[in-house]
């Protein structure tokens, strides 16, 4: 796959792969690199063997992660690489680049879908870290909430019901105090709709949650908030669609696709 319109720069990220017709001594100016693309992983000269290609990766020459007898073709390995580079990006966002949902009363909702016979387990949105933040995660089928003030004290809302299998919404609606910066407030965990755990959250951070962390989707690239799991602890269902709204809801605590529909073509 190979983008064509190069944004280097307008923040977007780009890759190249996998061919790319120009000389292996360069000018490096001429290659994918050198013209707009943060990443290339492919071979250059307009042709290669599928088992034993000559690649580089940016404009370095590397060799195949393993041979031909151990299963290696170019074009699985090519995939491979496109693949995790665009999941290392989907998954790398700043806190500063979602809504804002400090100091004010916010949901966020999620929906997923879940193989039958398996448990949800890991992250479905987290932002930040050990030393602030929050998360949306699955813990032994049920979801469960953390709120981490600043490492100074973590609350928890744990689900009393597992998520069934197939598709469904997890929601965390989280009520705030008022009165005040970095208030606390009351949290309700839902499963399409119908509540299935409360708790206090005494406090709140007023201004950051990390100055290097990140709002991870499906999985956590640096520290986890909560205690209870390790880093990445990816997400082992699908997610749809994640969604966070401030303000209070005062209707069914469910997000149906005419709502979400309705909210896209507002933001038109």
């Amino acid at each position: 796959m190979e983008s064509h319109n190069p944004v280097n720069g307008s923040g977007v990220p780009t890759i190249s792969a996998p061919a790319f017709e120009t000389s292996g001594a360069g000018p490096f100016d001429r290659w994918p690199t050198g013209q707009g693309f943060e990443c290339f992983y492919g071979f250059v000269g307009g042709e290669t063997h599928p088992y034993y290609p000559a690649i580089y990766e940016g404009t370095a020459p590397i060799e195949p992660p393993k041979t031909p007898e151990e299963g290696y073709h170019f074009t699985e390995d090519m995939t491979d690489k496109c693949i995790g580079w665009i999941q290392q990006q989907k998954a790398l966002l700043s806190e500063n680049s979602v809504i804002v949902i400090k100091n004010k009363s916010r949901s966020v909702t999620a929906n997923i879908e879940m193989p039958k016979g398996t448990k949800a387990e890991g992250t479905i949105i987290a932002q930040g870290g050990k030393f602030g933040g929050w998360a949306l995660y699955a813990k032994g089928g049920k979801p469960k909430y953390c709120f981490n003030y600043m490492a100074v004290k973590k609350f928890y809302i744990e689900s009393s019901a597992e998520i069934p299998a197939g598709e469904h919404q997890v929601r965390i609606e989280f009520t705030y105090d008022g009165g005040g910066l970095g208030k606390g407030g009351t949290a309700t965990l839902y499963i399409d709709g119908k509540p299935v755990g409360n708790g206090r959250i005494d406090a709140t951070a007023m201004a950051t949650f990390s100055l290097d962390e990140t709002t991870d989707v499906g999985e956590e690239t640096g520290t986890t908030v909560a205690e209870d799991c390790q880093p990445p602890n990816r997400f082992n269902g699908k997610i749809r669609f994640v969604q966070i709204d401030v303000g209070l809801d005062d209707k069914d605590h469910f997000l149906s696709n005419e709502e979400r529909y309705r909210i896209a073509m507002a933001r038109q």
